[in-house]
């Protein structure tokens, strides 16, 4: 087993790391979007837990299956493109949400602050775009002379 990883393409190997990462990503995406009264999700709310179980499975065939680098690099650039797009709607929506909760009655630092911990958290969906960065970076920052075997 430990051969086996060791023979993998570092390219391949940051994948399978990210994989587990995106799982814990749409773990915490679905506690805190999951409505526990009703059983039931907004649309916008499922974008994250739809995106990170797609990253999660795109991610492990990369990492797990030989598909070549040309493939491999092009699945991951799709899912880093859709990393990107899923953080930044998700800063949108939380940002949002937040300004939506301000009011006249909103002013000073201890009714921002507890505003912003009451409400969403603004860069929590940034993880998401910061893993689809990556991805998209990843092949500049190992370089092109390591292929991928298999």
């Amino acid at each position: 087993m430990i051969r086996w990883f060791k023979s993998l393409s570092t390219y391949r190997k940051v994948c399978l790391f990210l994989a587990g990462g995106m799982l814990t990503l749409v773990f915490d995406a679905f506690v805190a979007h999951f409505s526990w009264n009703n059983h039931t999700m907004k649309w916008n709310q499922a974008i994250p837990v739809v995106y990170g179980l797609a990253g999660t499975l795109l991610l492990g065939v990369i990492g797990l299956l030989p598909l070549g680098e040309r493939r491999t690099r092009q699945i991951g650039a799709v899912c880093g493109l859709a990393g990107l797009l899923v953080g930044g709607l998700g800063v949108f929506f939380h940002a949002k949400a937040l300004l939506e909760g301000m009011d006249s009655d909103t002013s000073g630092i201890d009714a921002f602050g507890k505003l912003l911990a009451a409400g969403p958290p603004i860069f929590a969906p940034g993880a998401f775009a910061g893993v689809g960065l990556l991805l998209l970076l990843l092949p500049a920052m190992i370089g092109d002379s390591e292929s991928t075997p298999g």
